[in-house]
């Protein structure tokens, strides 16, 4: 008895470390499988900064950086497209300044025919409009006071003198008020805001104000002359 109890002690003793090699190789092969795709991972992992870069690379735009040539061709057609836009606006300005200056024709037909011959002139102006309406404010479109006596349209006075500047002819005096409207204490300023510092009334009761209609005068006239 002895010796069978011995016997199947034996067989479940051989049993039992057979079982545990079978599950410690299907550990081992569990373990192996594991960090095989572990390395896979890693192997196919990509850095995103490289990525990043890539994506870069295959763009056209960097591939136009990237080479001398292409950058040549990319910047000489975006010159081309500049001036034919350049020459697209001065053609637009070209016609403005031609409408413009049929406007100021009738204008100046009926107000004073002895500025149409400067129409084309004072339409090239870039502050046209206002230099026309400020001179019919101030002297008439150069027809009375210091317009009539001094071709001064503008009513101009010498910054040093005190005195009415005289001037060549009637275009001299226009162009002298759009130079005006470009002096650091003009530049920016509405007809409202004009209104005290282009035309003073000496008589107000602060000593120095606004003229009075002045602005209304000004802005009057412009819709004449964008009517003409």
């Amino acid at each position: 008895m002895k010796k069978y109890l011995i016997y199947v002690y034996a067989v479940l003793v051989t049993a039992a470390l057979g079982y545990l090699a079978y599950n410690a190789a299907n550990l081992v092969d569990i373990v192996n499988e594991m960090e095989a795709e572990q390395l896979q991972a890693v192997a196919t992992t990509t850095d995103p900064y490289e990525e990043a870069l890539k994506e870069i690379g295959e763009r056209e735009d960097f591939k136009v950086w990237t080479n001398l040539e292409q950058r040549t061709i990319y910047w000489t057609e975006q010159k081309e497209r500049a001036d034919f836009e350049l020459r697209q606006i001065e053609a637009e300005k070209l016609e403005n300044q031609q409408a413009r200056a049929e406007k100021l024709r009738n204008y100046f037909a009926e107000r004073n025919p002895s500025l149409v011959p400067y129409a084309d002139e004072v339409a090239g102006l870039d502050r046209w409009l206002d230099v026309v309406a400020i001179a019919y404010a101030e002297t008439h479109l150069c027809t009375r006071g210091v317009g009539a006596s001094r071709t001064n349209c503008g009513a101009i006075k010498n910054a040093k003198t005190g005195e009415f500047k005289k001037y060549a002819n009637e275009y001299d005096a226009l162009w002298d008020i759009n130079y005006l409207l470009h002096e650091p204490h003009m530049l920016g300023k509405t007809i409202e805001e004009m209104n005290g510092t282009y035309c003073v009334h000496e008589e107000s009761e602060s000593g120095l104000g606004k003229c009075p209609g002045w602005t209304e005068r000004i802005e009057a006239e412009k819709l004449v002359v964008l009517n003409s």
